[in-house]
């Protein structure tokens, strides 16, 4: 088996620059290049995580089984996000047609492409990805929150609290200040932890002790298991659209239930199934903090969906299936 990842180095903010790395993409989508076959031919499987920086010519390589994971919207989307200016794109621009196309064409000799929810495959095909059935299958990604094999004390919060966890970079992007926002004066028999380092871990570091909030700085691996397992909703704020979010599928995989703003809504999660889902206003995520707040009954339903979620994100389970795939295309 030979795996092919490449870097994204044309999602930087210099828009020449990415005119220029897709523009060099495109042109190496026409044709497989002799040196790429030379590579991959002593291999029975060939499975291809990430195209961008070699073109779509690698889905086409002659008389080999390929594979291909989907982790985002790149093969419809050069930004990978189907979204511009927070809004859901329903049909793409004729330069991001024309590249979709060419995919679509070399796309055609891929023998399986796997899919990490049903949500992603639906957008493509909205955007116009057409598929055989046969080659396409939805395999949720793999994740588990590493073992530091220390002994640690547990955290918890005040007798009686409800403690909403926010974890990731302290950024405006990230949705920190709509989330600061949102808590005010806070909430009552309710608390907001907060880890993460950036832009905004000055003003975190201000409030703590005060409404309710605790900032514990950056989490190692060990503390961030530990704020995981003593808190009893993940908050995801984001204005920035999320893919597959690890912090997302670490929450779930704690028990976690989530609350995204419409903007970010990982591909994980399902409103009212393991989460809530609400708009990028400060009085709508309140609106969902607070409803998890008092509601009890809603707050175990999602938690045990957060759980459901969690047993189809094992990382093992993944690896069973992935390599199921591969026997079947050696066997077939």
């Amino acid at each position: 088996m030979f795996i092919v990842r490449t870097n994204q180095i044309g999602m930087g903010p210099s828009l020449a620059r990415r005119v220029l790395f897709h523009s060099l993409e495109l042109a190496q989508s026409f044709r497989t290049s002799d040196t790429l076959k030379n590579v991959v031919s002593p291999f029975d499987v060939v499975h291809i995580h990430r195209f961008q920086g070699l073109g779509s010519q690698v889905f086409a390589i002659p008389k080999t089984n390929v594979v291909a994971t989907v982790h985002d919207h790149a093969l419809v989307d050069t930004r990978a996000t189907a979204i511009r200016k927070g809004q859901r794109v329903d049909r793409l621009s004729v330069v991001q047609r024309v590249r979709a196309a060419l995919n679509n064409r070399n796309l055609k000799n891929v023998r399986s492409v796997i899919f990490p929810t049903s949500r992603i495959l639906s957008t493509h095909e909205r955007l116009g990805l057409s598929m055989n059935p046969n080659q396409v299958k939805v395999i949720p990604h793999g994740w588990k929150i590493a073992d530091t094999g220390q002994s640690r004390t547990i955290l918890s919060g005040r007798e009686g609290s409800r403690v909403f966890l926010y974890m990731g970079k302290l950024i405006p992007e990230k949705g920190l200040a709509l989330l600061l926002q949102a808590w005010g004066d806070g909430i009552s028999g309710c608390e907001l932890w907060i880890a993460g380092s950036g832009q905004l871990s000055q003003e975190c570091e201000n409030l703590t002790g005060s409404i309710g909030i605790r900032y514990f700085g950056w989490a190692d691996a060990g503390l961030k298991a530990d704020l995981l397992a003593a808190s009893d909703v993940l908050v995801m704020p984001s204005l920035l659209a999320e893919n597959f979010s690890l912090v997302v599928a670490e929450g779930m995989i704690s028990g976690l239930p989530v609350i995204s703003t419409e903007i970010a809504q990982p591909t994980i999660l399902e409103s009212g199934v393991n989460g809530l889902i609400c708009n990028a206003t400060p009085t709508s995520l309140r609106d969902s903090i607070y409803m998890l707040s008092l509601d009890s009954s809603m707050l175990t339903k999602l938690s045990k969906g957060a759980k459901r979620t969690a047993s189809e994100l094992d990382f093992d389970v993944h690896g069973e299936r992935v390599l199921a795939t591969y026997h079947f295309l050696e066997n077939e």
